[in-house]
């Protein structure tokens, strides 16, 4: 099968998967050891419109402080 690359919750809940067939990175055991961040990967691999909300709210506010990011029509599409 060929890598996920849509900008949606399919990673969170491939993370969370407990019969995953790769080993966690350290990166990704950091994040699911940290309660304040796993708490986000839970809710965000259950709910797609929270996702999206999330997202579109923090991609907003780099907005108002100058970042650019010229492919941010992927980000806000809700057609996925």
């Amino acid at each position: 099968m060929p890598p996920h690359r849509a900008f949606d919750t399919t990673y969170l809940v491939q993370l969370l998967d407990k019969k995953r067939s790769t080993p966690l990175t350290p990166l990704e055991s950091a994040v699911l050891a940290d309660s304040s961040l796993k708490k986000y990967v839970e809710e965000f691999s259950k709910s797609k419109v929270k996702f999206r909300e999330a997202v579109r709210t923090t991609y907003g506010r780099l907005q108002v402080l100058g970042g650019e990011y010229v492919g941010a029509a992927a980000l806000l599409d809700d057609s996925n």
